[in-house]
């Protein structure tokens, strides 16, 4: 079973449903916002997979450590009052054994020079890639070809080598 990145805007989506309805992933996740049917599916049989057998061998949910900073950066536009910084914090200091929080260092280098610095949007407009989303793009590739990205920004998702791994 493949890992799953969760961008920026997803990763809060996944908190407020974590402190909500998924009951800090004691029920299943739901499709709702920005995790599509495909995500939930990923997340919730990640869970499974570590409440049965507690093998995190399986997969992981995953955020890089910026996704987290760049929440807090936009924190009323982005978590709209759905969880507060206690939570937050709480679950940086201690996440489920099934999620990883992937730091930014000179590991990624290598990843970070695999990303392309512009993309051609589908309407031709060629845009830059935001450093903060080519950290996103690196811990994909860092994590092998299985891994997975859930991603709601339209710059990542026209990566060429992302393409099939974008959920």
């Amino acid at each position: 079973m493949p890992d799953i990145i969760l961008d920026s805007n997803v990763l809060a989506d996944f908190l407020a449903q974590f402190f909500n309805e998924a009951e800090r992933g004691q029920r299943n996740f739901r499709s709702r916002d920005r995790i599509t049917d495909k995500c939930v599916f990923h997340i919730n049989k990640i869970i499974a997979s570590y409440n049965i057998s507690g093998d995190l061998s399986s997969g992981l949910v995953i955020a890089s450590s910026l996704a987290f900073v760049e929440i807090v950066r936009k924190w009323e536009v982005i978590v709209k009052k759905r969880f507060n910084i206690i939570q937050f914090a709480a679950f940086i200091e201690q996440p489920p054994e099934w999620f990883f929080i992937a730091s930014i260092d000179e590991d990624l280098i290598d990843y970070i020079l695999m990303t392309p610095t512009d993309i051609a949007l589908p309407n031709g407009e060629i845009k830059p890639i935001e450093w903060t989303d080519a950290v996103h793009v690196s811990t994909v590739i860092s994590r092998g070809n299985s891994c997975l990205i859930a991603t709601t920004d339209q710059r990542i998702e026209q990566i060429n080598i992302l393409k099939n791994r974008i959920i």
